[in-house]
């Protein structure tokens, strides 16, 4: 399988710290705080209400699914995937709201490295289709007119 990130990360970790295993535990942990981060962003984004943003972040945090990804070394890919497709989710919410070029291209730049970390992100990609079916076909129709949204109307979301 290709994932040219993870395996970079791992060279680096053995280039500094050798054939120790808490470097490349806490490079694991370090990955799982981001992505954290990045669903209270992202759920922040998406309802703009900071407790709904904290309870699906804490919900996240301890949720058994991501003992593997954190504990297991090898399972870096699945850390390292799920942060750069937040951040890819994150930037083409925002991309939504603003309608600024920058977040569209860095959501393509942030797939692109999911692309290289997790085959997984492949199937992903209809998750922006589903998005943008959404935004277009379930709004008014000054917004399918490529308006910039009215300031405070977030209902499209």
């Amino acid at each position: 399988m290709y994932q040219p990130l993870p395996v970079t990360t791992f060279a680096l970790n053995f280039h500094f710290s050798g054939l120790d295993p808490f470097p490349l535990h806490l490079i694991n942990l370090m990955f799982h705080l981001l992505n954290i981060v990045l669903v209270y962003k992202w759920v922040q984004l998406l309802t703009a209400n900071h407790s709904i943003s904290l309870v699906v972040a804490l919900l996240f945090a301890i949720h058994p699914m991501n003992v593997e990804a954190v504990t297991w070394i090898s399972a870096r890919s699945s850390s390292m995937y799920t942060a750069f497709y937040l951040s890819a989710l994150i930037f083409y919410t925002t991309y939504l709201k603003t309608n600024d070029i920058k977040n569209l291209l860095l959501t393509g730049l942030m797939f692109l490295l999911a692309l290289f970390n997790n085959t997984k992100s492949y199937f992903r990609k209809n998750t922006f289709f589903r998005d943008e079916c959404c935004f277009w076909f379930g709004n008014s129709d000054e917004r399918r007119n490529n308006s910039k949204p009215h300031k405070g109307d977030d209902d499209y979301l």
